[in-house]
C-alpha cells in the first residue's frame, strides 16, 4: 500500500480510502466489519465517510458514521485509521443550504459522538454555498475552530476558483478537497447534480500547480470499466451508461482494456492506478461491497504505472501538458 501526506497531520493516509456511503444501510454491519477489517489487514488507513451517509433527514443520525465508530471503537483503531468525514450538507428535501456557524458545529458534535473521538483530524464542508462571499465563510470557520475541536477543515464539490479565495481568506487554508474524479471523465450535468464538481481540465491544472492533495469519489465510474470490459457496455446500469458512455470514455475503456490484455492486471487496478500516479497527491475513494471487489481494487496499489502506460491512460482524459 503506498500512503501520502496530508497537509501537517502526522497520520498516514492510505493512497486508497474505503467509502463507506451503504455501511448500515445496503451494507449491513457485519459485513462492514468484514470489509473494515480486510482493509485494514492490506495496509488501509484511510476511512471516507460522512454525517449524511445512512442519514434519512439533515440533523438526524448519520448510520455509516455509527458502524465505522463501533469498528474504531471494537478494535482499537480510533489512533491508528484517517477518518476522514463530512458535514453541512443541504437539507436532502430543496437542497437548502445548512452552512452556518451553529448547523457546522451541531455536525461535528454529532460526527465526534457517533465515530468516540474527541477530535477530527480532517473534517470537510461537504458541499459549497456560492451565495455566501468568501470574508462571511471565513468568519463561520474561524467561528467553528474556536468552538470544536477540529484540527483542520477541507472541502468537498468546491470549485478551484472557491478553494483559492478560501486559501487567502480562511484562518487555516483547506488542506484537501474531495471531488468526483476518474479516468473516465463526466459532467455535474449528467449526475443531474449540479452542486457537484467534476475533474476536467481546469480543475486538474489547478491541483498540479498547487499541489492541493485530492480526494477522488467515484474513483472507478461507478464500475464503468470493470463491468464495461466484463460484460460489455449493454451490461451497465442505466444510470453509469447515462454519466459515462461517450466517445471519449468508450475510446478510454479499450485502452484500459489494452492494457489489462498486457499487464494482466483487473480493470479496476488499472483504471485506479492511473489516479494514484497523478501529477499531485490523491487518494482514491472506493466502495466495494464484497470482500473479492475490495481485494480487487486493492490491487492498485501493485500496479506500475511506466509513463507510456500513463500517456495512454491519464494523459488521454485530462490535459497533463
Amino acid at each position: 500500500m503506498n500512503y501520502i501526506s496530508i497537509g501537517p497531520l502526522k497520520k498516514k493516509f492510505s493512497a486508497i480510502a474505503l467509502g463507506t456511503t451503504y455501511f448500515g444501510t445496503a451494507i449491513e454491519e457485519s459485513l462492514a466489519f468484514s470489509l473494515l477489517d480486510a482493509f485494514a489487514e492490506n495496509g488501509g488507513t484511510t476511512i471516507d465517510t460522512a454525517r449524511v451517509y445512512g442519514q434519512k433527514a439533515a440533523g438526524r443520525r448519520s448510520i455509516s458514521e455509527e458502524v465505522v465508530g463501533r469498528w474504531l471503537q471494537a478494535h482499537g483503531m480510533a489512533s491508528t485509521m484517517a477518518v476522514v468525514t463530512k458535514g453541512a450538507h443541504p437539507h436532502l428535501k430543496g437542497m437548502k443550504s445548512r452552512i452556518s456557524r451553529d448547523e457546522i458545529v451541531s455536525d461535528i458534535e454529532a460526527t465526534q459522538k457517533a465515530l468516540g473521538l474527541d477530535s477530527l483530524d480532517l473534517w470537510m464542508l461537504h458541499r459549497d454555498d456560492i451565495s455566501i462571499h468568501m470574508e462571511q465563510m471565513s468568519q463561520i470557520i474561524t467561528e467553528v475552530y474556536e468552538t470544536v475541536e477540529v484540527k483542520h477543515i477541507g472541502v468537498s464539490n468546491w470549485t478551484h476558483g472557491r478553494i483559492e479565495q478560501a486559501c487567502s481568506l480562511w484562518p487555516q487554508p483547506p488542506i484537501a478537497s474531495e471531488i468526483q474524479y476518474s479516468l473516465a471523465s463526466t459532467t455535474p450535468e449528467r449526475y443531474s447534480d449540479l452542486t457537484l464538481v467534476c475533474m476536467n481540465d481546469e480543475e486538474f491544472t489547478y491541483y498540479r500547480e498547487k499541489q492541493l492533495p485530492v480526494f477522488a469519489f467515484s474513483s472507478q465510474a461507478k464500475g464503468f470499466f470493470s463491468k464495461g470490459i466484463e460484460g460489455g457496455i449493454d451490461s451497465l446500469p442505466e444510470k453509469v451508461r447515462s454519466r459515462f458512455v461517450d466517445e471519449r470514455n468508450l475510446t478510454m475503456l479499450e485502452r484500459v482494456r489494452s492494457v489489462c490484455d498486457q499487464t494482466g492486471y483487473s480493470p479496476a487496478a488499472v483504471s485506479l492506478s492511473s489516479l494514484l500516479n497523478s501529477p499531485f497527491p490523491v487518494v482514491a475513494i472506493i466502495g466495494c461491497s464484497t470482500l473479492p471487489q475490495l481485494r480487487d481494487s486493492l490491487e492498485a496499489s501493485m500496479v506500475e504505472v511506466d509513463s507510456t502506460m500513463e500517456k495512454q491512460l491519464l494523459g488521454g482524459v485530462y490535459e497533463t501538458a
